[in-house]
């Protein structure tokens, strides 16, 4: 005879441990069945909230009880008129006068003590009085702050993000996209000859907040004197501030990982310059790079003793590659992932073989493993997964992707390819490149020459040929 027992009669750990291991939708369900059962699972269901929109907001903060705030652990909110994925152009967006973005975004914060993740997309910018609320999160680490408008309609000053990373008192991990340029801040845009508004958008009207020391500029370098940061990431966003090198800059952060992106309103060279103005002042510490503009040709001017991966985004052009790995070379990295778009292949595929050549001829190659991906799109340059189906490659790319290869094979380096699939390469010598570098020929001890076998010919009857011994060559 079975035996049925009642939830009601379980002990609250088991219980617990149940509503811990219920998916979302099944969770509110659950909620539904009882007061006592409700209680149990309201702290499950506010552990980790999504606010799409600032409509959203609005309700949210209606509709559920202050006293509920306190356990959302993870939080995103969205302060657009409509949520991100629902969004055409930027004539969808109403951005109001007044601050009740703002307004809203404090009374929030002010109620979710136990934070510990954020991420905020902000439309209309974020008024300086919501950055004291930031120092009351003692549990919130890492923080990622978007701009999810475009910054020539509606910026989002560099004052304002700083002073809330600064405010935050155990800030490890930060990702800010799309941050504008504080005019007070930004003595290398003004003093250049080429600057025009039109150019690189700066906010004018900023104010530092009053909750931090007026002695700290908050601009983006300031980002490197707080001591807790362990990640930072930053995207879309313009870095040619010269005080990143200014020896008066106290770096106090123990960077792990960096991840520098593209910015569109600059020349690759001048972003190259930006990261490894950036870079030399986190060396020591760092293990992870993730680079979106490419690093200037020769070496870099300090070591990187811990560096141990590198990430290069399709914003990296292929002449780039190897005048960035040339200057991580030394920097004791043993993986180079490279993203790039499929019609990209081909050159990032030969400018990869340049530098494995070279490498070679120079003694030894400096990376143990090289993994290619392929993407469908840019989307951002943020690194993103490889497209779920292999995008099928033509038989001139296949053969590209072969010789590849083939010289990261002699100079002892793995090679992987994800995101694509490689065409059959048809044998015999039509459409062979008997002029590249990467000699299609093996020598034996014997003073033999054997043609490879991607050439479909039969060695034993290339050894009765007198071309195909050494000394003829």
């Amino acid at each position: 005879m079975a035996v049925f027992a009642s939830w009601s009669l379980l002990p609250a750990e088991l219980r617990l441990s149940i509503v811990d291991h219920v998916d979302p939708s099944s969770l509110l369900a659950l909620s539904a069945t009882s007061k006592s059962t409700r209680a149990l699972c309201v702290p499950r269901v506010f552990k980790s909230v999504n606010i799409a929109c600032f409509p959203s907001l609005q309700e949210f903060l209606a509709c559920v009880p202050p006293s509920y705030l306190t356990y959302i652990r993870e939080m995103g909110v969205c302060t657009s008129d409509t949520p991100i994925s629902s969004r055409r152009s930027l004539s969808n967006i109403c951005i109001g006068t007044g601050t009740p973005r703002s307004d809203a975004l404090i009374r929030l914060l002010s109620g979710t003590p136990q934070l510990e993740r954020l991420v905020l997309h902000l439309s209309g910018g974020l008024a300086p009085k919501a950055v004291p609320c930031f120092s009351s999160l003692e549990h919130l680490t890492d923080l990622s702050v978007e701009n999810c408008e475009d910054e020539d309609d509606a910026p989002l000053s560099e004052t304002t993000v700083v002073g809330i990373a600064l405010a935050i008192p155990k800030l490890t991990s930060l990702s800010l996209t799309r941050i504008t340029r504080s005019l007070q801040y930004a003595d290398d845009v003004r003093s250049s000859v080429i600057y025009s508004s039109a150019s690189v958008p700066l906010v004018f009207n900023d104010l530092p907040s009053s909750s931090t020391d007026p002695r700290t500029p908050q601009s983006l370098p300031t980002l490197l004197t707080i001591p807790t940061l362990r990640h930072l990431a930053i995207h879309d966003t313009h870095l040619g501030d010269m005080r990143f090198s200014s020896p008066d800059l106290p770096v106090r952060c123990a960077l792990e990982s960096l991840e520098i992106g593209a910015y569109a309103g600059a020349a690759p060279a001048d972003g190259a310059t930006w990261t490894a103005r950036i870079l030399a002042r986190v060396a020591p510490t760092l293990q992870r790079l993730s680079c979106g503009a490419g690093l200037p040709a020769g070496p870099l001017a300090v070591r990187l003793p811990r560096l141990a991966r590198v990430q290069l985004t399709p914003f990296v052009s292929p002449m780039q590659i190897p005048p960035t790995l040339a200057a991580l070379a030394d920097g004791g990295a043993q993986a180079v992932d490279i993203e790039c778009l499929q019609e990209d292949i081909e050159d990032v595929v030969d400018e990869l073989l340049a530098f494995v050549n070279d490498a070679t001829d120079a003694g030894r190659c400096p990376f143990d493993h090289v993994r290619l991906h392929v993407k469908d799109d840019l989307g951002s340059d943020a690194l993103a997964a490889p497209p779920e189906k292999p995008a099928a490659l033509d038989e001139e790319c296949s053969r590209c992707v072969q010789r590849l290869e083939g010289a990261c094979d002699r100079a002892g380096v793995r090679v992987s390819l994800l995101g694509v699939q490689l065409a059959p390469v048809s044998a015999g010598e039509e459409g062979m490149d008997w002029e590249s570098d990467d000699t299609a020929v093996e020598a034996y001890a014997d003073d033999k020459v054997v043609l490879k076998r991607t050439f479909g010919i039969d060695a034993e009857t290339l050894e009765e040929d007198a071309w195909a011994r050494l000394e003829d060559w």
